[in-house]
């Protein structure tokens, strides 16, 4: 055995003793390109030996940021990294790693010869012959290795292989890298690229993770702990094992003041101060848990990483994303946010099992402002890792019909149009698109309803809109074309949707079809309908909906992405027609928004489903636009998840099914949301209409009834002169008798 120990430690002597004579040669000879290839030396063995490692762009986090540049949230990848200049680096830190890493870093060209001697004097039975005298530059040369090998597994072994030729790699690429770097570029991308335990990479993150300070303030002692960790962050792991990590700690300012770095006074005074770490708690998985804004992080951090201009898949996204050192603007506001989080506890208590959802959006540039939900976000207990406001889907009631409004103007159909409205109504087979009727039961069996029995009216397009009439708009529907081209609205308005409205095609008689006016058979987002709305607001200019607005490298490079695009959708005229009928909603006295006012200039619409399972209202200021949503996450269309009473609300009262609205908590909620919101913004006054308008709006409505009803019982239609100069069209349905309704009665509402 002992005759075995001496051959081993006699073959070492040797290797290194080569290794030393092949390196002291390399340091006269030529390099190609800087960082070429030794020439042939010491045998066949040392030709070809690889090509260096670049210096690799090292991954590091990105930071989400507010419009005015505060920091929503980190974005952290498996790499957790803060790079930090050289300049930031305080001499107790370089002093410290070089004490216990490399004391001869400022002498030796890449390789320590007296090192390797001094290697080559140990014993070494492991025959291990690549561990010893490593140099911090030729640490930094495999660490870089490692980085460039990415995810590859093959590249990986062959960077931190146990050998005398990767000896010689590291070796020959640290001479290299000392003639093109200096000095102190090769220490700051060293200390940049180290793993120092915990996740963490980078001395500047490991300063923020372990004492809770910038690397600029670290002391002395704590320089020591940190230095000391690099060559065993597991062993000496100040959170696991404080003991070992106290005595390596000693064992580097004993380095400090042995090699005589910094005055012994300082370095006393550091061996007896108690290091005390205070580790961040880091976020795992989900960073938006930890966000200032954690909805709004979702959405916008969603939006990237579905974004084909970062990475041609999800995954190279996420890297640029989580590590590509990115500060990413986008156009949360705060102040809007906070009136938002408002306006929702004030009205509707978290815990419950409806949900409350709003967000609001900047006409004329798709800028997401805030995003809110009665849903802590998380995966804890009563919270939901969901953004309620654009992930999910469902009926918006009334609110649709502004599709249908918007249309009959674009076509010029004048707002003193009247049609007699009955309390239920059957669409004929030989509609536009395929007449089509909500199935058998309710309170008007085949045939649409109205929100109450008794309600019927004989409505144009002012107090058929303020009252929001069902069967006003279900004909109205059938004038415009049906519901292919209300789906056509939709989409030109902005509207994405995840249902049949997203695809027109699908309206040939379709069992829901007619229903699309009052806001079924379509599953849309409060995203989606505060697009829409935001369209009118802004004179007929639809913007996609965006949460970034710029994006820069550390550097302030711009990064590509896809922002948000505008286009006239419909007119100036016809958007601005639009408006002024919908302020009526909120101005008139019996409309269905009365009361919801903001004491400024606004409009809007209020939406209900399905007796009460969900209540909407959308508005819209010339600045900002709105949607609230009020519904059941369950989706209680069957007797599993009957309709709940919604309680626990601010003002103590407790809504059934049936006396639930969209003007009953959505419409507050919005009142309160945009009340604030606009607080500190100028008074602006929507445009009027040009006078060319091809609707003119009248001054007010003026009915006009001229009516008859055909043998078939189809409705027909006389025309007479309108005060506006248009054509006042009259339309009589065929009546239907109300029957007792069922107990589950299938109708949209207002």
């Amino acid at each position: 055995m002992a005759v075995a120990r001496v051959g081993r430690r006699t073959l070492t002597l040797l290797v290194l003793a080569v290794i030393s004579g092949v390196l002291l040669a390399g340091l006269t000879l030529p390099f190609v390109g800087g960082v070429g290839l030794l020439a042939k030396a010491g045998g066949t063995s040392l030709t070809k030996i690889g090509s260096c490692p670049a210096t690799p762009p090292l991954p590091q986090r990105s930071v989400l940021l507010a419009a005015d540049g505060s920091v929503i949230a980190t974005l952290a990848g498996a790499e957790d990294r803060v790079v930090v200049a050289a300049s930031a680096i305080p001499p107790v830190m370089q002093y410290s790693i070089v004490a216990i890493e490399d004391n001869r870093f400022y002498e030796h060209k890449g390789v320590d010869l007296r090192g390797v001697l001094r290697a080559a004097s140990a014993d070494t039975s492991s025959g291990d012959y690549a561990q010893g005298a490593s140099t911090i530059t030729e640490q930094y040369v495999k660490l870089a290795d490692v980085e460039l090998a990415g995810q590859d597994k093959t590249a990986q072994a062959a960077a931190t292989e146990k050998s005398i030729d990767r000896k010689l790699t590291d070796a020959r690429c640290a001479i290299a890298l000392e003639k093109t770097l200096t000095k102190q570029q090769i220490l700051t991308d060293y200390l940049n690229i180290a793993y120092f335990g915990e996740g963490i990479y980078g001395v500047g993150t490991a300063a923020e993770y372990y004492f809770g300070v910038p690397i600029q303030k670290v002391t002395l002692a704590q320089a020591a702990l940190l230095a000391g960790l690099v060559n065993n962050p597991t062993a000496f792991d100040p959170v696991l094992h404080p003991a070992a990590a106290t005595e390596r700690r000693d064992d580097v300012l004993a380095a400090v003041k042995k090699y005589d770095m910094l005055p012994a006074a300082q370095i006393s005074a550091a061996d007896h101060t108690k290091v005390v770490v205070h580790p961040t708690k880091k976020a795992v998985g989900d960073p938006c848990k930890a966000s200032s804004a954690p909805v709004f992080c979702a959405y916008a951090l969603n939006q990237l990483l579905n974004d084909p201009k970062l990475g041609a898949t999800r995954d190279e996204r996420a890297d640029k994303v989580y590590e590509g050192g990115l500060d990413i603007y986008t156009s949360y506001d705060a102040s809007v946010q906070a009136a938002t989080n408002a306006g929702i506890a004030d009205h509707l208590q978290d815990g419950i099992r409806q949900v409350a959802a709003s967000v609001t959006i900047q006409p004329g540039t798709g800028s997401v402002l805030a995003i809110g939900q009665n849903r802590a976000y998380g995966s804890g207990a009563g919270e939901a890792q969901a953004v309620y406001a654009s992930g999910e889907h469902y009926e918006v009631g009334s609110t649709f019909k502004l599709m249908t409004l918007t249309a009959a103007i674009e076509q010029g159909i004048p707002l003193t149009t009247h049609i007699v409205s009955p309390p239920c109504y059957h669409v004929p087979a030989n509609a536009p698109g395929g007449g089509s009727n909500p199935g058998p039961g309710g309170r008007c069996p085949n045939a649409f309803s109205n929100a109450d029995a008794t309600e019927s009216c004989d409505c144009d397009l002012y107090s058929g809109t303020w009252d929001s009439v069902n069967t006003f708009y279900v004909q109205l529907e059938e004038k415009v074309g049906g519901p292919q081209v209300l789906a056509q609205v939709a989409k030109q308005l902005g509207i994405v949707g995840s249902g049949p409205a997203s695809d027109p095609s699908t309206f040939q008689g379709g069992f829901f079809g007619y229903s699309l006016t009052l806001g079924s058979g379509g599953g849309f987002s409060a995203v989606d309908m505060a697009t829409a709305y935001a369209t009118i607001a802004a004179h007929g200019m639809a913007c996609t909906p965006n949460a970034v607005s710029r994006i820069t490298t550390l550097a302030g490079a711009s990064v590509p992405f896809t922002g948000s695009s505008c286009h006239q959708a419909v007119s100036p005229t016809v958007a601005d027609t639009v408006t002024s009928i919908l302020q009526g909603v909120l101005t008139q006295k019996g409309a269905t928004g009365a009361g919801l006012g903001i004491g400024r200039p606004a409009a809007g619409k209020t939406g209900t489903v399905d007796d009460g399972e969900e209540g909407w209202f959308v508005g819209y200021t010339p600045q900002l636009a709105t949607a609230v949503g009020i519904f059941d996450p369950l989706h209680p269309a069957d007797e599993l998840h009957p309709v709940t009473p919604i309680t626990d609300l601010a003002d103590g009262r407790t809504y059934q099914q049936e006396d639930f609205f969209g003007a009953s908590i959505a419409g507050p909620i919005w009142k309160s949301i945009m009340t604030a919101a606009d607080e500190n913004l100028p008074v602006e006054d929507f445009s009027v209409p040009a006078a060319s308008d091809p609707a003119p709006v009248a001054t007010s409505p003026s009915p006009s009834t001229s009516t008859s009803t055909s043998p078939s019982g189809s409705p027909t239609a006389t025309a007479s002169g309108s005060p506006s100069g248009g054509v006042t069209i009259t339309v009589t349905p065929p009546t239907l008798s109300p029957t007792a309704p069922p107990t589950k009665p299938k109708k949209p509402g207002k």
